[in-house]
Order: C-alpha cells, then sequence, then structure tokens
C-alpha cells in the first residue's frame, strides 16, 4: 500500500488516487496532488494498487481522524470511496470531494452543472458541504444464495447498459464518451432482452408493477452515465428519489435514431419507454441472470432492488 502523509490533524484532506483511471493518465496527477498537500500542509495522498483498494484507503483515512475525503479519478474510483465510509453511522462518515479524471466522469458532470468548479485543487480552500442522497443496491443471485449489498451514488441499471459497460472495461478505456457510444451500438446488435418483472414505489408508498422484455431499467440519482449520455435530465441528488426509465425492447434501428436525444438532454421518446418516479425500484429477471451497471461496474444478478437513502452524504463544492 502507498500512502504519502505530509501532516495530519482532524479536518485534513485525504486524496486517494486512482492512477490506472483514463489509461493510467491519472498518475501524472500525483505530483499535483502531493505540492497541495504540502503547500496547505493539510493531509496525504493514497494511491490505490488494484481494484477495490479505494474502498480500504477511504475506511483506513477515516480511522486515522480524516474528515474530507477527495477521489481522484472516475466514477468507479468515487464509488469505492463511497462504499468504504457509508458502513459508518451517518455522523462519522466523512464529506467526499470529486476531481474528475475518469472515463465517464457521469456524477461530476451532473454535478458541475449546478454548481461551477474552477481547474485545479485551489476551490478546495473556500469550500462547502452540500447533502446527496446514496442509492443501496441489493443484489439476488440465485434461491438460498447469500444477498449481495453495494451503494451507489450516481446511477444503477439493469439491461443492455450492463453489456455496454462490460465492453467499455475491457476495452482498457482509452477513448472516452466515443467509446461508450461505440460499445452501446455493437452492444445493440447482440444484445438478447430478458424478460423482467419491475416494481416500483411512488413517494406515497403505493406500488406499480409490470413485465416486459427489457432493453434498459435505470434508477437515476445524478442525469448522466455512460460518458454523456443525459438519461434522466430531471434527476437531482439531493431530492429525496430517484428518476425512473423503463424502456422495452425495440429494434435496432429504432434505437440508433433515438439515441441521440440523450445527448441532448431530452426523454426518450417512444410508447414502449416511460418514466416514474420514486425511492424503491425491484427487477428480477424470469431468464436468469441480467446485466447490471453500477456506476459504471458491470456485474450481473438474477434479482435486484434499489433503495434511495436521502441525505445520507455530504459532498464538498466550491464556496462561490
Amino acid at each position: 500500500m502507498r500512502i504519502f502523509e505530509r501532516a495530519y490533524f482532524v479536518k485534513g484532506i485525504f486524496f486517494i488516487l486512482n492512477p490506472a483511471s483514463r489509461s493510467g493518465k491519472s498518475g501524472k496527477l500525483f505530483e499535483m496532488l502531493d505540492r497541495f498537500v504540502e503547500t496547505e500542509n493539510c493531509g496525504g495522498v493514497g494511491v490505490t494498487e488494484a481494484p477495490g483498494h479505494a474502498e480500504q484507503l477511504a475506511r483506513e483515512a477515516v480511522e486515522q481522524g480524516y474528515r474530507a475525503l477527495v477521489s481522484v479519478g472516475g466514477d468507479g474510483t468515487l464509488n469505492e470511496v463511497v462504499n468504504g465510509i457509508m458502513a459508518l453511522p451517518a455522523a462519522e462518515r466523512p464529506a467526499v470531494g470529486i476531481y474528475s479524471s475518469g472515463t465517464g466522469g457521469d456524477f461530476f458532470r451532473g454535478l458541475s452543472e449546478r454548481h461551477v468548479f474552477p481547474s485545479g485543487l485551489d476551490w478546495l480552500r473556500q469550500r462547502r458541504e452540500i447533502p446527496a442522497d446514496v442509492g443501496l443496491a441489493t443484489f439476488e443471485y440465485g434461491t438460498g444464495k447469500a444477498l449481495q449489498k453495494k451503494y451507489f451514488l450516481n446511477i444503477a441499471d439493469a439491461g443492455i447498459s450492463g453489456e455496454v459497460v462490460r465492453r467499455v472495461n475491457a476495452s482498457g478505456k482509452k477513448y472516452g464518451a466515443v467509446e461508450y457510444l461505440i460499445a452501446t451500438v455493437a452492444s445493440a446488435l447482440q444484445y438478447k432482452a430478458p424478460k423482467v418483472r419491475l416494481r416500483w414505489r411512488d413517494l406515497m408508498g403505493s406500488e406499480s408493477a409490470r413485465e416486459m422484455r427489457l432493453l434498459l431499467a435505470v434508477a437515476a440519482n445524478g442525469p448522466y452515465f455512460g460518458g454523456g449520455m443525459c438519461i434522466a435530465p430531471q434527476a437531482l441528488i439531493d431530492d429525496g428519489v430517484f428518476e425512473l426509465m423503463m424502456a422495452e425492447k425495440i429494434s435496432y434501428w429504432t434505437l440508433l435514431t433515438r439515441l441521440p436525444r440523450v445527448y441532448f438532454k431530452q426523454q426518450l421518446r417512444h410508447p414502449k419507454v416511460s418514466y416514474a418516479r420514486g425511492a424503491w425500484f425491484c427487477i428480477e429477471s424470469l431468464d436468469g441472470d441480467m446485466p447490471l451497471d453500477l456506476d459504471g461496474e458491470n456485474l450481473r444478478a438474477r434479482k435486484v432492488t434499489f433503495e434511495l437513502l436521502p441525505r445520507a452524504l455530504r459532498v464538498m463544492v466550491p464556496k462561490c
């Protein structure tokens, strides 16, 4: 484990850097981070060495007394940092900041539409904290098997996007948003839509249900996924509700003609696409395991439930 620490005090900032994000380009940020830490005499830098390591570094930083963590990488690194601290009681969770340098950077993209982030790290000297909702995903892999729980900060979904993310992650993430678009077009040619049962509850607790051949089902805390696709234009990270999108299987050519809308912050208007709002969403495949995407991590499960935890985290943003 590589932890470089200049100084430590209770309210110091600990940076968690993923040098592998965006094909290793984030590794060049270390000197900038180290200079900032040395100049401000404010904390330390931890460098991840393997998948899941950011989660461990986040836990260790809290144990050392840090009350502010900054994720330096992409959505995956941020997701690990969040998972590293969400097991703590709310009062003990540190504030989380973001220096986006990954392939997608979708959570930061949505955040920066509401808050102006100057380049560099100087904004951390004059910062404030805002509340953010967090999603909790519970996975089921089959009858009698143990449940797995995982937190997400931006977007979780089932269907074709899980296959898209699998392709992007396997490719090395060299080309950013273009890579997500190419992977979407390629995945649409081969995607086999599972039959699923969807259930969701609105804010009054009323439950709805339907079955379909699934193209995509989304629980959105933030508006963007897939390297800049605005799949949920109305999503806000602090409103206590998911924006839900449910799309049945449509033809390849229909998908291609509708796809550009998400790059212009427009909903996918089609008779087989519907929208709702709720804090609980359950997707169950009737055809075995289905592909999933959780903040850019590709998974598979037979059943998944998404639950929203309101104002469960504090996020650092510029003061002005």
